[in-house]
């Protein structure tokens, strides 16, 4: 139970707000920080429960709801500086003690007593949390923590926790392996090692639209250097599956590898899962074996390309066009390993329905739902749901705080389509791109990247 300190309380309830009659009354309260998804709403006077079918609680502007209608299933959504009015209904008000009790996803629960004390215009009564101003300054407030350690409220996904690399600028080279590619930085991993990271997904992003996987196998004085057209550098290819599986094993992470669909084909997809999943006395795990690691990596994630519908991605092209490219390619991979798992290319379902997003969703979804598994969508903020180009550093802040609530919003959406287009296929949403791109200080060119990229 989170009893929140007057201070706070005096800024969340609206001094001057109560309304009474005969037989009601209300008052409003304000969220003064980032956006709340409340899923419960309780009040009791003088310690007994107020039914939840006579509070009425509405946003400015917004419709009415019953408290009853509040749940995880239901929300109710509180935008950040907007009034949230408060109306019981049925009970006659005397001088009594209000408590308010909520729950929310950002910040757990949340619990405060309203008591009416001294006059004041609007009522002729006037509400203070219940310890005076003068006692909050005083000195430091008892707060209790309660926490059911038994108690489970749903199962955590531990992909949410993990992260994809992509040969890009300093990422893969000079990053987290040495600029030559030939072996891992142990300082890198140092700092990696601590975030347990659950999954990485690999080689991209863009690059994987034109990333040919038997380029970066071998012995490293043989595999060719490319012209990467997703990035117009030069890949030495000198770190590859293997030198990203020993990664993976160092860090504790399971690979989701992503295949190239757009310049690759089916057969060399398949090559690909056979290279990673089959015994060594197949082709593919013979030629595993004689460069080093003769037991089968057993990858069970798979990409299908990536940001396909996007005008950059090399091979961009129409959802219809994708579907074509992405069902001999799925069926060859699991032809060599029926048990993989299979993530299909998904575009974002931003707050404003886009359009062109749905469509391209619905046509995967409806055209190649037999085959996959997962659809993911990848979210970059800022650039979409409110967020602004400059912020002061307190905003900031608050803002940072509340992208995972945005993140959050976008999968319900994803997971919202896929049911009622393809309901009871089991189809999963994957955010295996999300990071933040906070606009650079002023006067400089540089763009700050914070890479929460998650799913």
């Amino acid at each position: 139970m989170g009893s929140v300190p007057e201070v706070i309380a005096r800024r969340i309830f609206v001094q001057g707000s109560l309304k009474v009659s005969a037989d009601e009354f209300s008052f409003d309260l304000v969220n003064p920080f980032t956006p709340a998804t409340v899923t419960s709403f309780q009040l009791a006077a003088d310690g007994h429960p107020i039914p939840p079918n006579q509070i009425k609680l509405r946003e400015k502007a917004g419709t009415e709801r019953t408290a009853e209608t509040v749940s995880v299933d239901n929300p109710f959504l509180l935008t950040a500086k907007k009034k949230m009015n408060v109306q019981v209904r049925g009970i006659a008000f005397a001088d009594k003690r209000i408590s308010v009790s909520a729950d929310t996803i950002e910040a757990g629960k949340i619990t405060f007593d309203l008591l009416r004390t001294v006059e004041s215009q609007t009522s002729g009564k006037k509400w203070l949390p219940k310890r005076s101003l003068l006692d909050f300054l005083k000195g430091r407030q008892r707060a209790i923590l309660r926490l059911d350690a038994d108690q489970t409220i749903g199962e955590i996904n531990p992909h949410i926790y993990g992260h994809f690399i992509e040969h890009l600028e300093r990422c893969i080279y000079g990053g987290i392996w040495t600029e030559n590619g030939e072996k891992l930085r142990d300082d890198v991993l140092r700092l990696i090692q601590p975030l347990k990271p659950t999954v990485v997904r690999y080689p991209g992003g863009n690059f994987a639209s034109a990333y040919h996987w038997e380029d970066g196998i071998g012995p490293r004085h043989q595999r060719p250097a490319r012209f990467d057209p997703a990035w117009k550098a030069e890949e030495s290819n000198q770190v590859g599956t293997d030198e990203f599986m020993a990664f993976c094993e160092r860090v504790g992470a399971e690979p989701y590898i992503c295949v190239n669909d757009a310049t690759g084909t089916p057969e060399e997809a398949a090559r690909w899962v056979a290279y990673c999943n089959e015994d060594a006395q197949g082709d593919q795990g013979r030629q595993r074996a004689a460069n080093g690691h003769p037991e089968p990596y057993r990858v069970k994630l798979w990409g299908i390309g990536n940001e396909v519908w996007g005008r950059w991605q090399v091979g961009t092209t129409s959802a219809e066009n994708y579907v074509k490219r992405l069902r001999p390619i799925a069926e060859a991979m699991r032809a060599v390993d029926p048990g993989i798992k299979i993530v299909a290319v998904g575009d974002t379902l931003g707050a404003d329905a886009n359009p062109d997003a749905r469509r391209w969703n619905e046509t995967v979804l409806r055209q190649a739902g037999d085959l996959i598994d997962t659809l993911s969508f990848h979210t970059y903020q800022p650039g979409q749901e409110g967020w602004q180009a400059q912020y002061d550093q307190e905003s900031l802040y608050y803002t940072v705080c509340a992208a995972p609530l945005s993140a959050e919003k976008a999968i319900q959406r994803m997971a919202d389509l896929i049911q009622q287009i393809v309901p009871g296929k089991g189809i999963k949403v994957a955010l295996d791109e999300w990071n933040l791109w906070l606009a650079p200080p002023e006067g400089s060119s540089s763009m700050h990247n914070l890479n929460y990229t998650m799913r």
